[in-house]
């Protein structure tokens, strides 16, 4: 689970980071006072501007009131709105775990380093080729003439758990998708094996997820092709320190 952190700034300070840090402002309004705040990811910075007739014993009112005024008068209207970007990706370059691309804020700024990563699933982010363009995922094409084929775990446990899954030995097998997710109590993972000799020994590691404390959940789009011989088979392995509900499915086709 994240850890979230909240700092407490004045709202003259609030401001430069909202500059410095290219965020939006979003706000909370109460009877007495509005919450001001900028979100990034896991780090909250935030400032409370007090109503007229609730300023606390000790603030100075003088510069309350001016915050106020200037939040209501130059900012609340455009707060708490989605923040869009407007990205080329010509020549971008994908460096370690950042995608650096040239990045202009739509209400003004300077250019900046920008990941773009799945909001659910962090493993998952985006890289380019050597044109500039944006490398993308596309579902495998399943030809007509096939049949859907699939297996699926779910229920609670503790320890390892594994399911086996012997595929058709007359057909050829594709994977095409594997999902997992669990409800999430400290170490957690799923992982999907190919068992080619069906005896547990040489496995072949297609998919693996790691569920987060609080719960969660992956999906992985695979392209792996089998052919049958009666013995080749796959692997769901659960594993988990405490008791544990949790979920897998592998999808594809045979031919």
């Amino acid at each position: 689970m994240a850890i979230e952190f909240n700092i407490q700034k004045t709202w003259t300070e609030l401001k430069s980071f909202a500059v410095a840090k290219q965020l939006a402002y979003q706000y909370v309004e109460f009877d007495e006072r509005y919450v001001v705040f900028l979100d990034e990811n896991t780090i909250k910075y935030y400032c409370e501007i007090f109503k007229a007739g609730f300023e606390p014993f000790g603030l100075d009112a003088t510069q309350n009131t001016a915050d106020r005024v200037d939040f209501e008068t130059n900012y609340k209207s455009t707060a708490n709105t989605k923040y869009y970007l407007s990205v080329d990706l010509k020549g971008a370059t994908f460096d370690s775990d950042r995608l650096k691309v040239d990045a202009q804020l739509s209400a003004g700024g300077t250019p900046q380093d920008m990941v773009i990563t799945d909001p659910d699933i962090q493993s998952q982010q985006a890289a380019v080729d050597t044109s500039g363009r944006l490398l993308v995922s596309t579902q495998p094409v399943t030809p007509i003439t096939s049949t859907p084929v699939g297996g699926t775990v779910d229920g609670s446990h503790s320890g390892a758990v594994t399911t086996f899954f012997v595929l058709d030995a007359t057909k050829t097998t594709t994977i095409q998708r594997f999902i997992c997710g669990g409800e999430g109590k400290k170490y957690t993972k799923v992982e999907l094996y190919e068992d080619p000799n069906g005896t547990g020994v040489g496995m072949v590691l297609l998919a693996k997820g790691f569920i987060p404390e609080g719960g969660g959940n992956f999906s992985f789009d695979l392209n792996e092709e089998y052919v049958g011989n009666g013995t080749r088979r796959l692997a769901i392995i659960r594993t988990c320190s405490n008791a544990t509900e949790t979920f897998a499915k592998w999808s594809g086709f045979e031919v």
